[in-house]
């Protein structure tokens, strides 16, 4: 790994990359989307429920 070869990120740590692809950086185009948004309970549990539907 690169960032590994200049002593950026030692090589027995983990890197996390986060990537998204939500439309939440473009209102405008999450609105045209027509989807409207839902709630969901801002708890682990109560998230996993509402993925699985």
């Amino acid at each position: 790994m690169r960032t590994a070869s200049y002593n950026e990120v030692r090589t027995v740590e983990r890197v996390v990359c986060l990537t998204t692809g939500h439309l939440l950086k473009d209102p405008d185009a999450a609105a045209a989307a027509g989807v409207e948004p839902e709630s969901v309970p801002d708890e682990t549990e109560g998230v996993l429920d509402h993925l699985a539907g």
